[in-house]
């Protein structure tokens, strides 16, 4: 009910760590070795009006049940195991391991930023998702999702949904899209190893999407990609630009795909299984 700096520690078998509305200020949570579970709810839930940040210290673990229950009936929010109805940031040298028996694992409405730690993240729809925005500098992420594992975006074409990947290590395995921007994707380094929608060799469903990097407009500056998808490997709805990087690439359908304009300037790039190259 108040700003400021808590740190948690311990256990909690069944509850939720909830940052009301009227909390003037910001609050940092710092996650010592604990371990949170939520049977019928986000075990973390900072609600309107605040920025939150957490602090990763320790191996530290978050768990929700399979279906939520709301305070009314017109309500949909939280929708993530961590969830921030602002800006959310999580920094930290720990570990937090996230299973998501709900819908999305981490996820907030303002800006996401992830400044390191180690995160394993399953999830039954998206591992991490921003709505205005997705950046990135740093950490290990290990993803399992039937949704998107990096989604940025709200799905209603309002203009939000940068990301950008300044760095990191990304091991991702996505029933869908491996990372999404609903507006522009930057990549400028990072480890990643992707596959979406059981790989080059499996058969893409009707009207389904299984893109390992999938923006408006994508551009590469750097990083080294091994990226394995049903779907186009990467596929931009306006440009995509490439000006550095290591890619491995194979798809069941196109390599590289830009609905208006593709450039090349730099990097390398093997493509050993496609529909159509570039």
């Amino acid at each position: 009910s108040r700003a400021g700096i808590y740190r948690i520690t311990g256990t909690m078998n069944d509850g939720q760590i909830r940052i009301n509305p009227d909390v003037d200020g910001d609050v940092t949570l710092i996650l010592d070795n604990a371990s949170l579970n939520c049977s019928d709810s986000a075990p973390v839930y900072a609600k309107k009006g605040t920025n939150l940040t957490v602090v990763l210290t320790g191996e530290n673990y978050i768990t929700d049940g399979a279906v939520y229950t709301y305070e009314t009936a017109d309500e949909d929010e939280p929708n993530a195991a961590l969830f921030s109805k602002e800006n959310l940031t999580i920094r930290g040298s720990g570990s937090l391991t996230v299973q998501a028996n709900y819908n999305n694992g981490i996820g907030c409405k303002g800006s996401l930023t992830l400044e390191g730690g180690n995160f394993s993240i399953t999830s039954v729809n998206h591992a991490v998702k921003g709505k205005e925005a997705v950046v990135i500098t740093g950490g290990s992420y290990t993803v399992q999702s039937a949704g998107d594992g990096i989604h940025a975006g709200s799905g209603n074409d309002d203009g939000t949904g940068a990301l950008t990947i300044q760095d990191g290590l990304f091991t991702i395995t996505a029933g869908e899209d491996g990372i999404q921007a609903e507006q522009t994707l930057t990549v400028v380094d990072g480890t990643f190893t992707v596959i979406c929608g059981n790989g080059a060799d499996a058969k893409l469903a009707e009207d389904a999407s299984a893109k390992a990097l999938k923006g408006q407009d994508i551009l590469i500056e750097g990083g080294t990609f091994e990226l394995d998808s049903t779907d186009d490997t990467v596929h931009a709805n306006q440009t995509v630009r490439i000006t550095g990087g290591s890619m491995q690439l194979r798809t069941g359908d196109d390599g590289i795909h830009a609905d208006q304009e593709l450039t090349i300037n730099g990097g390398e790039i093997t493509i050993s299984q496609c529909y159509e190259g570039l």
